[in-house]
C-alpha cells in the first residue's frame, strides 16, 4: 500500500510540475523566437478584454501602443468569420507582440499567441472564409503559410511552431523568427531584463536604443534624445492600476552611466515645489533633482574640469577664475522647459537652475554680457523691473550643464528667486517674466499643480509632457505615442504624460504615468474665453466692443457706452448688471486693454475714444480714478495698440492718427511722441509690430506698396531699410527667430511670395505659395490680443487657414462676400477661427 502511495505521490508531483511547466512555457516560449531587431516587446493576458484600467473607465485597447496590437489581433478575423470563435480562441490567454523597425521610421509587429489543442489548430491551418487565398512557402525547411484577398494582395504571413501561432502583416519578419531559431538572440535580449515573467496584467519590455524611434521623430530635438540616454537601456514596465492615471512601474533596471547620473550618484531625489515657476505655455519640462547640496556640487564640480564645449572656452577666458564661482554656488535643481510654439517663436526654451545668491553671480551675469556683445549697451536691459542679460556665448547652458540643455544660439538671463533663469530668445524670456506676474503658472493648473510632488516617489530625472501641446512644432512626438480619442469628442483622454526615473544604488526605477484630463471648476479655471451671461443693451453705439481678460483670476468683462458717453463694465458673474465706470467725452473707437501701465502693482483699463486717450485705475476697494491724455494737436485717434518696452519693460502704447501718423505713448501724464518725425508712410498696413530686443527695440512700418521699414525707437530708420519687395501687401510684416537664434522680418505679399528680411535688409528667403484660383490674394492674420499670428489665403467665397511655413490647415468654402476672418489664440490647445459670412459667425477649430 505505501509503494502505490509513492506512485501516486509522484505521479501528483509531476502533474503539478507538468502544469507549471507547460503553463510557464505557453507564456515565456515566444522569448525564443523574438528576432533580437525587437526595439519593444509587449506581454498581456488582457488583450481579449476591453477592462477599464482608470476611474474614468479608459479601456485597455484605448492605450499607446497597445491599440495597435489589437489592430494587428484583427487579422484573426480573416482565418474565422465567427468571432465568437475567435474571441473564444483568445480567451485569457497570454499574447506576446514584439515591435520591429523598419525604413521610414515605421514599425512592423510580430504576435506571438499559444495554440491550445488540435481544433484550434486545425481551423487555423485551414481559414474558413472564402474571400482569402492561401498560400504557403518555405524558408530554411519551416512552412510558412501567406493569406492573400481575392485581389492577390498580401494580407499577412503566420508560422505554427511549438504550440504557438506567430503571424505579422509581413513575411520578411517572420523569416526573421526562424532565423532567430533556437533563439540565441532572443535569449541575450531575454538576459538584459531583472524579470521576464509576464504574470498578469500588461508589461512592456523596451530594448535598448532601438526603441527610440517609437518616441522621437525625424526632426526631433537633441535635448530629448539626450535626456532619454540618461534612462536604463533595458527596462519592464508593468500596468499599475490606479484611481485617476494609467501607470506603468518597473520593479528594477540596470542604471545606465551618463554624465548627469555622475552628479546625483548615491543621492536621493527631491519632491517638485516650483510649480508657480513653470508657465502654462511649457510643453514638456525636463528635471534634475537630488537632496544633497554637498555631494551634488563635488560630483559636479569635477565633471566641469573635464567638460569641454566652445561655450565653455568663452567662459573661462572671460571669468577667468571666476568660472568655478558661477559653476560651484549651484543647488541641486535643473529645469528645462520647452515652450508651445506662439506669435513669432517655435522652439522657445527656458532653463530654470537653482542658484540661491544673486549677490554673488550678478557681477558675472554683467561681465559676461558686456564682455560678448559687441553693440554698447545691448547686453543688459530691464524688463518688468527684471534685470535681463544678453550673452553670446554658444550654448551656455550646454557649458554649464551638458548635452541635455541644447538649442541657446544665443543666451537671456535673469534671475527669478532663486532660480537663474536662462533662455534662447528674448522675447521668449519676456514671456516667461509675464506668464510668472501674472501667475500664468502650473500652480494654477488643476492638472499640474501637484505633479513630481509626491513625497514617496522622489525621483532624481523625471519629466513631463502635455500631450495637447506637443502635436505640433519641435517638441512634437512621434505617432506611434498618439492618445486615442472619445468618439463624441475631441479631447485626447490624457492631459500629460510623466516619466521619472530613481536611483537606488546600482537599480534604477523608471516610471511611465498618463494623466487623464481633470475635470475644471470654475474657480480653478483660468483663461475664461467669453463673458457666461447674456446682457441687453439698448442700443451699441461703441465701432469696437472692448473686451478684457484678467490673467490673474481669469475674470473677464466687456465695456460699453450708452447715448451720453457713460461707460459701463459688465463682468461675468452669474447676474451681472452694467457697473457704470465714469462718464467719457465720446464713444469708444478703439480696443481695450488690462495691463499695468503706472507700474503699481496692479492692472489699469486702457482704450480710447476719437480725440483722448484713457487710464481707468481701481483700487482694492473699488475707488476708480480716471487719468486722460490727448495727441500732441488734438489729433483724432484711428487705433490703439499695446506693445513692450517701456519703463522698465513695462507695457506702451503705439497711437494711429487719422492720417497714418505713429505716436509712441510710454506713460500718463507725458503726451504721446510722434515716433516716425518727418517720416511720412503711405497707406500703412496696421498693426505697427514691435521688435524688442536687449537695448535695441525697433518698429517694422509696413507700406502697401511693398516697402518695409524698421524704425528705432528714436525715429530713425535702420541701415539697409526700406527693402523694397516690389509688390503689393496686404498685411503688415512681424518677424520670427531665425536658426541663428537672431530675429527676422517675415511676411507675405499680396500674390503669395513668403519674404523674410535679415536685420540689416538683406532678403534671405523667398517662397511662392501655392495659388489656386487667380483671385487668390495672401495676408497675415493676427490673433485679436496680438499673441500668435498666421497666413491666409483668400479668394471671393473661399479662405484657407495657412501656418506660418504657408502649409495649408484647413479650407472654409461657400462664404459670401464681403465675409470677415478673426483669429483667436488662447494657447496651442485652445485656438480657433471666426468667420462672419453674412448674418452668421461660424467657429472651427484647428482640428
Amino acid at each position: 500500500m505505501k509503494k502505490y502511495a509513492v506512485i501516486f505521490l509522484v505521479t501528483l508531483l509531476l502533474l503539478v510540475a507538468g502544469y507549471f511547466l507547460l503553463s510557464r512555457r505557453h507564456s515565456e516560449v515566444a522569448w525564443d523566437y523574438i528576432p533580437g531587431s525587437a526595439s519593444l516587446i509587449v506581454t498581456s493576458d488582457r488583450l481579449s478584454r476591453a477592462e477599464g484600467v482608470t476611474g474614468d473607465s479608459i479601456g485597455l485597447r484605448e492605450l499607446p501602443l497597445l491599440s495597435l496590437v489589437n489592430g494587428n489581433l484583427s487579422m484573426l478575423s480573416w482565418f474565422n468569420p465567427d468571432a465568437g470563435q475567435v474571441e473564444a480562441f483568445l480567451g485569457r490567454k497570454t499574447v506576446t507582440c514584439s515591435f520591429h523597425p523598419r525604413s521610414g521610421n515605421s514599425l512592423g509587429l510580430i504576435l506571438y499567441i499559444p495554440v491550445s489543442d488540435d481544433v484550434e489548430r486545425q481551423w487555423l491551418l485551414r481559414p474558413q472564409r472564402t474571400d482569402v487565398r492561401v498560400l504557403t512557402h518555405t524558408f530554411q525547411g519551416e512552412r510558412i503559410t501567406d493569406i492573400h484577398d481575392k485581389h492577390s494582395q498580401n494580407l499577412f504571413s503566420y508560422l505554427l511552431k511549438d504550440d504557438y501561432l506567430i503571424i505579422s502583416q509581413f513575411g520578411d519578419l517572420i523569416e526573421d523568427v526562424i532565423r532567430s531559431s533556437p533563439g540565441v538572440p532572443a535569449k541575450g535580449l531575454k538576459k538584459r531584463f531583472r524579470s521576464v515573467s509576464p504574470g498578469s496584467g500588461y508589461t512592456v519590455y523596451v530594448a535598448g536604443e532601438s526603441w527610440k524611434p517609437l518616441l522621437l521623430t525625424e526632426h526631433s530635438p537633441a535635448h530629448l534624445t539626450n535626456f532619454l540616454n540618461l534612462l536604463p537601456e533595458y527596462m519592464d514596465l508593468r500596468l499599475e492600476e490606479e484611481a485617476s492615471a494609467v501607470v506603468f512601474a518597473s520593479a528594477g533596471a540596470e542604471t545606465r552611466e551618463s554624465y548627469i547620473g555622475s552628479w546625483i550618484a548615491g543621492q536621493r531625489g527631491t519632491p517638485f515645489t516650483g510649480h508657480r515657476y513653470i508657465s502654462q505655455q511649457t510643453s514638456s519640462m525636463y528635471r534634475i533633482s537630488s537632496d544633497n547640496k554637498e555631494d551634488f556640487r563635488k560630483h559636479y564640480m569635477a565633471w566641469q574640469q573635464k567638460h569641454r564645449t566652445e561655450g565653455g572656452q568663452v567662459l573661462a577666458s572671460v571669468l577667468s577664475r571666476q568660472k568655478d564661482v558661477l559653476a560651484g554656488l549651484i543647488s541641486p535643481e535643473i529645469i528645462l522647459c520647452t515652450l508651445e510654439e506662439r506669435n513669432s517663436v517655435s522652439n522657445g526654451k527656458v532653463v530654470l537652475a537653482r542658484y540661491e545668491s544673486y549677490d554673488k553671480i550678478r557681477p558675472l551675469l554683467f561681465l559676461l554680457a558686456r564682455k560678448t556683445q559687441r553693440d554698447a549697451g545691448a547686453g543688459v536691459d530691464k524688463f518688468q523691473g527684471y534685470e535681463m542679460f544678453s550673452i553670446a556665448v554658444p550654448e551656455l547652458p550646454e557649458a554649464l550643464f551638458g548635452n541635455v540643455f541644447t538649442g541657446f544660439a544665443q543666451t537671456y538671463a535673469c534671475y527669478v528667486a532663486p532660480y537663474l533663469v536662462f533662455s534662447n530668445d528674448a522675447q521668449t524670456l519676456r514671456t516667461y517674466l509675464a506668464d510668472y506676474e501674472n501667475q500664468l503658472s502650473w500652480e494654477q493648473s488643476p492638472d499640474y499643480d501637484s505633479l513630481l510632488a509626491d513625497q514617496g516617489h522622489p525621483a532624481q530625472l523625471s519629466m513631463v509632457v502635455n500631450l495637447r501641446k506637443t502635436t505640433t512644432g519641435a517638441s512634437a512626438i512621434n505617432p506611434y505615442l498618439s492618445f486615442s480619442k472619445r468618439s463624441e469628442t475631441t479631447t485626447g483622454l490624457f492631459e500629460n504624460l510623466v516619466l521619472d526615473c530613481r536611483a537606488d544604488g546600482g537599480v534604477s526605477y523608471p516610471r511611465l504615468v498618463l494623466n487623464t484630463r481633470k475635470r475644471r471648476t470654475a474657480p480653478r479655471m483660468l483663461n475664461k474665453t467669453f463673458l457666461n451671461v447674456d446682457v441687453e443693451w439698448p442700443v451699441l453705439h461703441d465701432s469696437t466692443v472692448a473686451g478684457l481678460l484678467n490673467p490673474v483670476d481669469g475674470s473677464s468683462e466687456v465695456l460699453l457706452s450708452n447715448s451720453t458717453h457713460a461707460l459701463f463694465k459688465i463682468n461675468n458673474e452669474a447676474r451681472a448688471k452694467p457697473e457704470f465706470v465714469t462718464r467719457l467725452d465720446g464713444n469708444l473707437v478703439t480696443a481695450a486693454y488690462l495691463t499695468d501701465f503706472l507700474n503699481i502693482g496692479r492692472q489699469q483699463r486702457i482704450f480710447a475714444t476719437r480725440s483722448r486717450l484713457y487710464v481707468i485705475d481701481e483700487d482694492d476697494s473699488g475707488v476708480m480714478t480716471r487719468l486722460s491724455g490727448t495727441l500732441p494737436g488734438e489729433k483724432s485717434i484711428a487705433s490703439l495698440y499695446r506693445t513692450e518696452g517701456g519703463h522698465e519693460g513695462g507695457s506702451r502704447f503705439l497711437v494711429h492718427d487719422e492720417n497714418n501718423d505713429t505716436y509712441l505713448w510710454t506713460e500718463i501724464g507725458k503726451a504721446p511722441r510722434l515716433l516716425t518725425g518727418r517720416q511720412k508712410f503711405d497707406r500703412l498696413r496696421q498693426p505697427v509690430v514691435s521688435l524688442s530686443r536687449p537695448g535695441a527695440s525697433s518698429f517694422i512700418f509696413t507700406q502697401q506698396n511693398g516697402k518695409i521699414y524698421l524704425v528705432s525707437e528714436e525715429g530713425k530708420v535702420r541701415p539697409g531699410f526700406p527693402v523694397d519687395l516690389l509688390s503689393n501687401v496686404q498685411s503688415p510684416f512681424t518677424w520670427a527667430t531665425g536658426s541663428t537664434g537672431i530675429p527676422e522680418l517675415t511676411g507675405v505679399t499680396s500674390f503669395g511670395e513668403v519674404t523674410r528680411i535679415s536685420l540689416d535688409g538683406r532678403v534671405t528667403f523667398r517662397r511662392q505659395l501655392l495659388r489656386t484660383e487667380s483671385s487668390n490674394v495672401f495676408s497675415t492674420l493676427y490673433d485679436v490680443n496680438s499673441l500668435d499670428w498666421l497666413m491666409i489665403r483668400r479668394s471671393a467665397s473661399k479662405v484657407a487657414i495657412l501656418d506660418k511655413q504657408g502649409e495649408v490647415l484647413f479650407e472654409i468654402v461657400n462664404l459670401k462676400p464681403g465675409f470677415e476672418v478673426r483669429y483667436h489664440f488662447f494657447g496651442s490647445d485652445n485656438r480657433f477661427i471666426s468667420v462672419k459670412s453674412g448674418n452668421y459667425t461660424s467657429i472651427f477649430d484647428f482640428n
